[in-house]
């Protein structure tokens, strides 16, 4: 059985980065709106989870038409 990774054609180093700055405007958000602690962790959560998915969707645009070309 060969187990794949769930974003297996994209590069970790991209996937941390994009979390990363999810993570970080969550923070910054949090702290301009004075958000307490759960709402800073959910912000923050779906924060990044947006930002890895856009970023999936990019990296994947890019690289797709590239191969093709």
């Amino acid at each position: 059985m060969v187990r794949r990774r769930f974003f297996g054609d994209i590069p970790r180093a991209v996937l941390t980065a994009a979390i990363v700055v999810g993570g970080i405007l969550g923070l910054i958000l949090t702290d301009r709106f004075r958000w307490g602690v759960w709402e800073s962790f959910f912000f923050t959560l779906i924060i990044a989870g947006l930002l890895l998915l856009a970023t999936t969707a990019v990296y994947r645009a890019l690289f797709r038409r590239q191969q093709k070309g």
